[in-house]
């Protein structure tokens, strides 16, 4: 009998397939209509009604340069109010999981956990007593009534996350740091944060992407002169109509910055999501 007669076939891995065939789906799925936005962007207002769509067709930037007319007063406004927003996170949130992972209490994961299950509140139940009290602060369509707002939604998230990372840190480093009588905060600046900075990057990167993307309270607490990305892209309907073109062109535009700060940070993202789920 021959080899080639004796070896024993390979069983279809159908499981493999299905599998693979799944992935390609939820790819289709995710980035099918972002590909159809970019596409859309540069057509015409009249070939972007077409019926059937067309994916052939002599691409035009009239829609980007009527988009840019209203672009940057929302753009400058989304990156002030989102950058303040993250830093002020950033500062309270780091040296509170700090001091909840260094102080070991039985208590501190249902202290973290109570900080994580806000996040889990209704918008819509603090919408009207936050707008209440924003307007008797005369707040509404300012700078800081959006800051406010985000620092009190991402808080939670940097507390939540950066206790995870700092739980994991050796506490021989620590130990010995206290034992050549560094201090707490010279403790937190010169080990704790370049020891976690992957995750810190993680964490903004987060806040940022929440905050960018928030709209329901930017819609109710601003109006026009702090109106910020989220809101502008819906203000784009206008009474004569919806011109799918040039909101596929301004939507692209404020989905550019979230692109590319995901881009630059993915490493940074990935190992500080990824940090801690293998002892």
């Amino acid at each position: 009998m021959s080899g080639a007669s004796t070896r024993r076939k390979s069983p279809i891995r159908w499981g493999h397939y299905a599998q693979n065939v799944a992935l390609w789906a939820a790819v289709v799925v995710i980035f099918g209509p972002i590909f159809w936005l970019i596409v859309t962007s540069f057509k015409t207002d009249a070939a972007a009604y077409d019926l059937p769509p067309k994916l052939l067709f002599t691409p035009t930037l009239e829609q980007y340069a009527g988009a840019l007319e209203s672009f940057w007063t929302p753009f400058l406004n989304s990156v002030i109010i989102v950058g303040v927003s993250t830093a002020i996170c950033l500062l309270l949130g780091v040296p509170a999981a700090f001091a909840l992972s260094f102080y070991a209490h039985k208590r501190n994961e249902g202290i973290v956990f109570w900080f994580i299950t806000t996040k889990a509140l209704p918008q819509v139940a603090v919408l009207v007593p936050l707008f209440v009290i924003f307007r008797e602060l005369q707040l509404l369509d300012t700078v800081w009534v959006l800051i406010i707002v985000f620092v009190g939604m991402n808080t939670p998230i940097v507390v939540w996350m950066m206790y995870q990372f700092m739980k994991d840190l050796p506490r021989g480093i620590l130990e010995a740091a206290q034992v050549d009588g560094v201090s707490l905060s010279q403790m937190l600046m010169q080990i704790v944060i370049p020891l976690t900075r992957a995750g810190i990057a993680s964490t903004a990167m987060l806040c940022v992407i929440f905050a960018w993307n928030e709209f329901l309270f930017s819609v109710s607490f601003t109006a026009i002169e702090w109106q910020p990305l989220s809101v502008a892209v819906a203000a784009q309907q206008t009474s004569r109509g919806q011109f799918w073109a040039q909101l596929s062109a301004f939507t692209t535009l404020a989905i550019i910055v979230p692109v590319i700060v995901g881009w630059l940070t993915q490493k940074q993202l990935v190992r500080g999501l990824t940090s801690g789920a293998v002892k």
